[in-house]
């Protein structure tokens, strides 16, 4: 995977920049279309931009994209066939509901073309010709892709996870790990548990402060 093409589409943007009306209410879209597949990433593309998005059992997802509307939630391993999200645009909380499918678990989907069929045992879902994630994480939706649905570089790194057992898959692309809130929990108690600054360290840097402190008042007193 080359990490340029990562870096180029993965461009933190800001919300807001897509064409709507600056008061129409936020309007919620799927990319790869109605499908929400259990513990996998999806991408939602918001009209209008917003400051941030989520659904339930997923954190909070910031602007993504290269016009800063889409955001990435790390879906539960749970889902339903209505989609019910929170959209925060300028502190108002708009939510909003989409009817999607959840395609049969155990089977790889595969986006194929009009006329196109999946590989034996897979799950074909043909996507919209255009409008596509510009994120990579919003292609982990898919197993795979025909030639040419997908960018040359996306298309590779689904041939990479596919190549890998399920349980390394996670490790090679982070969010196909489930949201989990215990790591912030494990993060306050290791900065609680950890060493505080040293008393004599204290001391030579509130010293350094009073020097910095009656250096600027010579200065400004010249002045």
């Amino acid at each position: 995977m080359k990490p340029l093409w990562s870096l180029a589409f993965a461009v933190i943007g800001l919300p807001g920049i897509a064409s709507a009306a600056p008061d129409e209410p936020p309007r919620a879209q799927l990319p790869l279309g109605p499908y929400v597949r259990p513990g996998r990433p999806l991408d939602v593309r918001v009209i209008g931009g917003a400051d941030r998005v989520r659904t339930a059992g997923t954190p909070w997802a910031l602007p993504q994209g290269e016009r800063g509307d889409e955001f990435i939630l790390q879906m539960t391993e749970s889902a339903s066939a209505v989609l019910s999200l929170e959209i925060e645009r300028s502190g108002q909380v708009t939510r909003s509901t989409v009817d999607v499918e959840v395609p049969p678990a155990g089977r790889d989907v595969v986006a194929v073309r009009a006329d196109g069929a999946p590989p034996p045992g897979a799950r074909a879902v043909r996507i919209p010709t255009g409008g596509h994630p510009t994120v990579l994480e919003g292609w982990l939706l898919l197993d795979d892709a025909d030639d040419g649905i997908a960018p040359d570089e996306v298309a590779e790194h689904l041939r990479h996870l596919r190549r890998l057992s399920p349980a390394a898959r996670p490790f090679a692309a982070p969010m196909l790990f489930p949201p989990d809130a215990s790591i912030f929990a494990t993060t306050a108690a290791l900065a609680a548990r950890a060493p505080r600054l040293p008393a004599d360290v204290g001391v030579i840097l509130a010293l350094l402060a009073g020097v910095e402190l009656a250096l600027l008042v010579v200065l400004v007193s010249r002045h």
